[in-house]
């Protein structure tokens, strides 16, 4: 029974190997499509103080906010079809309102 160990390690990684392809098999994983996985930039949020001075650039970024339902939408202007509701920590819509 020497070979006891290393017919036990086959064997997990065999189940595990199998696990995964059955629940990817039967659609219990999810895969992230490339629409999924856009990162479009990373936001501050500059305080206005009164007295203090401010300096932006005068070259403005290549995004597109605007309303939209009720809640403040994003859009790249340099890639259409590329747009998505801005959220803060844990996936909350940052709210707004139309004018």
């Amino acid at each position: 029974m020497k070979n006891q160990p290393i017919i036990l390690i086959v064997v997990a990684v065999v189940s595990v190997i199998a696990t995964v392809f059955m629940l990817d098999w039967y659609g219990y994983l999810r895969h992230s499509t490339e629409q999924d996985s856009v990162y479009l930039a990373e936001f501050n949020l500059i305080k206005n103080d009164p007295g203090q001075e401010q300096f932006l650039s005068h070259n403005p970024a290549p995004f597109l906010a605007y309303c939209a339902g009720g809640y403040l939408v994003m859009s790249h202007q340099k890639k259409p079809g590329v747009a998505g509701v801005l959220t803060y920590k844990n996936k909350k819509p940052i709210p707004c309102k139309s004018n």
